[in-house]
């Protein structure tokens, strides 16, 4: 919890101190999207789990009178599915009779982030992105039946600290409304080896 009381600190005193910085025509931006997330490290992660979902929302106040710098506050949600066949295959088994439910694992995300446009006066403009944030990994209990026998794992839940960096690109649909294209590579400051993941996201953002 002392993580979260530090990001929830960082993300709030962004936002707030940008306030007196923007024009007074600027305003904040609201972003929504989804798309896939890919587990990346460490090998049993990878290995073990399929390419998920992801979906979240965010909210973005510029810095500055140019408009190129903004604070980006965003909550996501990924999802990644146990890959039971791959488990199968490595230990030797056909899986023939034996069923595998539950072991999904999830990250929750709560991350303040500075962006940064590489452009302006154009109809797609591309962008960085990197912050630091309260990474919730939870992974549920696992049930193995077969032979009449059941067998669960139990799940665990832990709550780090961790860091994402990425790039997208922002493209113009109107005035008040741009669809962006943004992949970010997150690590998590997990017990032992640390946990990567890969969102590649499709959204809208609001002005």
């Amino acid at each position: 919890m002392q993580a979260l009381r530090v990001v929830v600190v960082l993300v709030v005193s962004l936002l707030l101190c940008s306030t007196g910085t923007y024009a007074q025509d600027d305003g904040p931006t609201f972003y929504l999207g989804g798309g896939i997330a890919n587990p990346m490290s460490p090998d049993e992660f990878a290995d073990y789990y399929k390419t998920g979902y992801t979906f979240g929302a965010g909210i973005g106040i510029p810095l500055g009178q140019s408009g190129k710098l903004s604070a980006v506050g965003t909550v996501d949600y990924n999802r990644f599915s146990i890959n039971k066949n791959r488990i199968f295959s490595d230990i030797g088994i056909s899986g023939a009779g034996i069923a595998v439910s539950g072991g999904t694992a999830t990250v929750l995300s709560i991350s303040g982030n500075g962006k940064l446009k590489l452009g302006s006066e154009s109809k797609a403009i591309p962008y960085l992105i990197a912050g630091v944030g309260f990474f919730r990994f939870s992974a549920s209990d696992a049930t193995v039946t077969g032979n009449g026998l059941s067998v669960t794992v139990t799940g665990e839940t832990e709550n780090k600290l961790g860091i994402g960096a990425g790039a997208g690109v922002d493209i113009s649909l109107n005035e008040k409304m741009a669809m962006f294209i943004e992949a970010r590579y997150n690590v998590g400051f997990t017990k032992g080896d640390k946990t990567h993941f890969l969102p590649l996201k499709v959204g809208l953002s609001f002005h």
